[in-house]
């Protein structure tokens, strides 16, 4: 089958990914790196479809989007992969990252008013606004923390913006404006950024 949006486990045993089981059916995917052992975490039912998926920094937790076919934004979920048990983290999440600590998650969404960017505890509690814009500005295309965890930087019409975690003014930065801005990964020296455009 298909398999897509790979992404690492933190002790570098496993890959998580979105993809097709055997059966053809849309399925969230671990598979085993020595190996090449796969095992299906989840199978989408109906028209769901699996997407964004991202490991907790303990490793012991797996986070992804379910989607009815292409609506967004869409609830996220978390896996506890020693149990097996999913709960919904959120319910309207368009684009997400896990801060560096792994204690909170900034996602963007988005409803008939308005595009937000948003700061929620991992734990659960109620998500707080740190940057709010009235529809027809932009989507919020992407989301990544610094590396210091003091800041969020999105992207919205091809211009990288930075605002302060803890809620303050956004900036944008000095990026020349680029056509579909997204996919934002901050270097682990904190001061490079990789992304993708056009």
């Amino acid at each position: 089958g298909m398999v897509e949006q790979l992404r690492w486990s933190p002790d570098g045993r496993h890959l998580l990914a979105n993809g097709f089981g055997l059966s053809l059916r849309p399925a969230l995917l671990l598979i085993e790196v020595k190996t090449g052992e796969v095992t299906v975490v989840r199978t989408g039912q109906g028209n769901e479809v699996f997407a964004e998926p991202a490991w907790g920094r303990d490793g012991k937790t797996v986070y992804y989007k379910i989607r009815q076919a292409d609506r967004e934004p869409a609830p996220l979920l978390v896996r506890n992969l020693q149990t097996g048990t999913d709960k919904v983290l959120l319910p309207s999440v368009y684009r997400y990252d896990i801060s560096p600590a792994g204690g909170q998650l900034a996602f963007s969404t988005f409803d008939s008013a308005g595009e937000y960017l948003r700061i929620a505890p991992l734990a659960g509690g109620q998500p707080r606004n740190v940057y709010r814009q009235p529809r027809g500005m932009g989507r919020i295309y992407t989301v990544t923390w610094t590396r210091d965890g003091s800041h969020v930087l999105f992207a919205r019409r091809g211009e990288l913006w930075r605002v302060p975690a803890a809620g303050g003014e956004s900036v944008k930065l000095g990026l020349p404006r680029m056509e579909s801005l997204r996919d934002l990964r901050v270097h682990p020296d904190g001061r490079r950024i990789a992304f993708t455009a056009g």
